[in-house]
């Protein structure tokens, strides 16, 4: 229960000069008095605040609290806890105060004396401080969702929520990636699904280009996207894209950097002018840093994915890979009974090269087959290396006699053409044997065994009627 002091307007004058924090005295009808610190601290009088003006200053989320409360300590009842009120300063600043009250009498009438405290500076931190831990929180989400996964498109998008999120003032965005000259939309929010679906552009329409006149190394805070030269816009969804006057007019795009190398653009938009600030700018910067450390690290990734499937010096597949990829093969051959050619290759006499002219010339030998195998492939065929100098290869729509023909048509073009080795002709040959699926065998096992003993049939041929090489000095 509040106490009621009685006191006269004189008083009041008084205690205006003599209290030295801002008070208003004020009831459900109107505003009696505002001292001249409030008027400094809000620049309302209290003649610019008759009623129903006051609440028009008030934050529309706290009026009814602070009305209800208003009315509660007038009645003798005791008041909300929640004295902290958001009001918007004649000047168009949003302040926040805190405000302390008592009852007085004045002419035989109740009112309530108001006694203010700015802490906007400590709410902006509070909720500076807030927007760092959630952001923070962001990142890390952003940062574990990239764990384990296998496609980033789940990882722009949330990247792209999360910003929207920080920043309060976008109310769309997207993420836009460098595909050669052209940048595309990888993920988006707030944007027409049917005019972004497939969007393209031009690395040099972006705002960021146009805004940095080009060298896409910095982030762009762009006010009045209309002073930018022949912007192509994207037409928004919901409703945004019921209000014609609701079109993009700022925006903060960030640019993001991969090796030092321009990979992409992240950015935000607003329908407003003039609606992100420097510290919005900060968010982004924060924002952007740790999505190249996520892009950078799910590169890695993939990398690392890729190496542990090719083989590094030839880019066939790895003996390991291959033995997978076979399997599925092998399932959908057993369902749809259908055929298809085994092929074991051996490198003929790749140890004398390498003991003669090293190990870099015999890697010069590989790469030349391995090369020269796959220009007789077909996308379906598949081809790896099995091992120093072993290959393994699958061969679909092809009968044995047929892929026969077109080997020793390889070995012919690969021998008239010897590889030279810092000045020595190294003939590449090869010896090869064929297994039939499912007539030599039903499993990798089996058509091994068999490629591999009419390998060696072919090599003891070969080697009767060729001589073995040998580097001419």
């Amino acid at each position: 229960m509040e106490n009621i002091k009685t006191m006269t307007r004189h008083e009041l004058h008084q205690m205006a000069e003599t209290i030295p924090v801002p008070f208003v005295v004020l009831n459900s009808t109107g505003v009696l008095f505002a001292n001249p610190l409030f008027r400094k601290l809000t620049g309302y009088d209290a003649s610019d605040l008759n009623w129903p003006d006051i609440t028009h200053a008030i934050h529309p989320d706290q009026r009814n609290g602070f009305l209800t409360n208003l009315e509660r300590i007038l009645n003798l009842q005791p008041s909300l806890s929640d004295r902290e009120l958001q009001i918007l300063s004649q000047d168009g600043r949003f302040l926040w105060i805190e405000y302390q009250t008592s009852l007085v009498v004045i002419d035989e009438t109740k009112w309530v004396l108001a006694t203010l405290t700015d802490i906007t500076t400590k709410k902006l931190n509070q909720q500076a401080l807030r927007r760092l831990i959630k952001l923070r929180e962001s990142m890390l989400e952003i940062t574990q969702s990239i764990i384990g996964i296998v496609h980033m498109d789940h990882v722009y998008r949330l990247v792209l929520e999360k910003a929207i999120e920080a920043i309060e003032a976008a109310e769309v965005g997207s993420i836009l990636l460098r595909q050669g000259s052209m940048m595309k939309v990888i993920a988006h929010q707030g944007f027409h699904n049917d005019s972004i679906a497939e969007f393209q552009l031009p690395v040099e329409e972006l705002f960021l280009y146009k805004a940095t006149h080009g060298k896409l190394n910095s982030i762009a805070k762009i006010d009045d996207i209309s002073k930018l030269e022949d912007v192509y816009t994207i037409p928004l969804e919901g409703e945004l894209e019921s209000n014609e006057s609701h079109i993009i007019n700022s925006s903060i795009s960030a640019p993001i950097m991969i090796n030092g190398t321009f990979f992409g653009v992240v950015g935000v938009e607003s329908t407003h002018l003039n609606a992100f600030t420097d510290d919005d700018v900060k968010i982004m910067q924060f924002i952007r840093d740790n999505v190249e450390i996520a892009i950078s690290s799910y590169l890695l990734q993939e990398e690392k994915h890729i190496l542990s499937q090719y083989d590094s010096l030839t880019g066939l597949y790895h003996r390991t890979f291959f033995e997978e990829i076979f399997e599925q093969i092998l399932e959908k051959s057993k369902r749809y009974s259908e055929s298809f050619q085994l092929v074991l290759f051996d490198l003929n006499d790749l140890k004398t090269v390498n003991d003669t002219l090293g190990h870099v010339a015999g890697d010069q030998i590989i790469k030349y087959f391995s090369d020269g195998l796959k220009k007789i492939t077909r996308k379906s065929d598949v081809l790896g290396r099995y091992g120093g100098d072993e290959f393994i290869a699958v061969f679909h729509y092809a009968q044995p006699e047929e892929l026969h023909n077109k080997l020793i048509h390889l070995l012919s073009s690969l021998e008239k053409e010897p590889v030279d080795v810092d000045g020595t002709p190294c003939t590449c040959s090869f010896s090869y044997g064929i297994a039939t699926f499912d007539k030599d065998g039903l499993s990798l096992k089996e058509l091994v065994k068999k490629a591999d003993e009419r390998m060696y049939q072919f090599k003891e041929s070969y080697k009767a009627n060729h001589p073995f090489f040998s580097p001419k000095p």
